[in-house]
């Protein structure tokens, strides 16, 4: 799971009706210490109440139902489905932030700023983007920056918190929630790409995260975010 996949169920809903979806994709690449690199992409769609996350590499797909915070996992390989709900366990929610918040008496508190503005710029695809640096502390081995686009098309940045809830595979616990939510205000925008280097016992590996496409569309088909007909339900062995 990328950072940029993580940080949602607050969508801005007036963006959105029975009629109309949004459509992002994801491209993901990670460069690992013995040079290889791996590419990968992920097709996210959003709804008015769910939203459904297609690993085209790997075949499988996710449709989280926000009414009942669960999810539906489907292998298209096997043509099978698990039903999953969120887990209750608030620590699975708060591992991602771990670092950029302090934990006390069980619950994540913010310590300061999230975020550090650079002085960078980038154009990436279609967007016009400032550069920021996750402040995490120095011995914490990891390296983030987030190219956050003030005016991307169609969407806001709470609509782009629901990719993040979703991602999470939970219904976040309101702390981290209140954390998400401050870090979004301090980007001031959509997170467009993130440049994640973590370093261990000498070895580094480099994950970039980018939002190449973002589309409103009305032309999609209601079975998107059903489960497929023919498909049986598999075990947790998914």
């Amino acid at each position: 799971m990328t950072l940029l996949f993580l940080f949602s169920v607050h969508a801005l809903l007036l963006q959105l009706d029975q009629k109309t979806i949004f459509y992002l994709r994801e491209e993901i690449e990670m460069r690992l210490p013995d040079g290889v690199v791996e590419v990968k992409h992920r097709d996210i769609w959003i709804g008015l109440r769910r939203m459904r996350i297609d690993n085209v590499k790997d075949g499988t797909s996710m449709i989280y139902a926000q009414g009942i915070n669960s999810m539906f996992l489907l292998d298209h390989r096997k043509r099978e489905y698990v039903f999953a709900t969120s887990g209750s366990d608030r620590r699975v929610a708060q591992r991602p932030l771990f670092g950029l918040a302090a934990l006390e008496n069980g619950m994540l508190v913010k310590r300061g700023k999230f975020v550090t503005p650079l002085k960078e710029t980038r154009k990436i695809g279609d967007f016009n983007c400032r550069a920021f640096e996750l402040n995490y502390p120095e011995d914490f081995g990891l390296t983030t920056k987030i190219y956050a686009s003030e005016l991307p098309v169609f969407i806001s940045p709470r609509t782009f918190l629901r990719i993040w809830y979703a991602a999470a595979g939970v219904n976040p616990p309101q702390d981290v929630r209140y954390i998400l939510g401050s870090l979004m205000r301090e980007l001031k925008g959509v997170p467009i790409q993130i440049v994640s280097e973590i370093e261990q016992e000498g070895f580094q590996i480099v994950t970039t995260s980018t939002i190449t496409v973002i589309e409103r569309r009305q032309d999609f088909e209601p079975q998107l975010f059903e489960i497929p007909k023919g498909y049986r339900r598999g075990d947790l062995a998914y």
